[in-house]
């Protein structure tokens, strides 16, 4: 005779869950966590960042072999991965950052360059770029026009290699 589990009932919808992780009527999980800080931060974090797994993963990947990795992507292995908008939008904030701590450095602990400059690297330098990556989704689509790749596909590519140029 088989061993009887007891029934599991959805805090969501007050359905019989069944033997899986998921109610099968709603999609909630069946094992619920007590709220904790580190839950909190968490969650913080991720809805800031999307930063699980995928963003050093996908530049390790991008940086191993970036054709490859593309080509998964738009082949439909995607899950791994950080999406592409969201890794260009992460690569653009650390540069701006990285970009705005060296001029404060250069123009106050050493008194070198030219705030004007400065200025440009911290308002506009990052917003050129961004605006510069439809331009550079042209461009390649014109070089590679013979590729059975559409704008859109071309499009990821080119976010995919600005935002590792961006890191490097």
């Amino acid at each position: 005779m088989d061993k009887l589990s007891p029934i599991k009932m959805c805090k969501a919808c007050q359905q019989n869950t069944g033997e899986g992780k998921y109610c099968q009527n709603c999609g909630q999980a069946t094992s619920i966590k007590r709220i904790t800080l580190s839950s909190i931060g968490h969650e913080a974090f991720h809805f800031f960042t999307h930063l699980d797994k995928g963003f050093p993963y996908t530049v390790k990947k991008l940086l191993a072999g970036p054709g490859k990795m593309q080509r998964e992507y738009l082949d439909g292995v995607r899950i791994k991965y950080q999406k592409p908008f969201s890794m260009f939008l992460i690569s653009a904030t650390v540069v701006a950052v990285v970009l705005y701590w060296i001029n404060v450095a250069l123009s106050e602990y050493y008194g070198a360059g030219d705030m004007k400059e400065a200025l440009f690297f911290d308002r506009y330098m990052v917003l050129l770029l961004v605006g510069m990556v439809p331009l550079f989704g042209l461009l390649v689509k014109l070089f590679f026009f013979r590729e059975k790749y559409n704008l859109a596909e071309i499009l990821v590519f080119t976010l995919y290699t600005v935002s590792v140029f961006f890191l490097l």
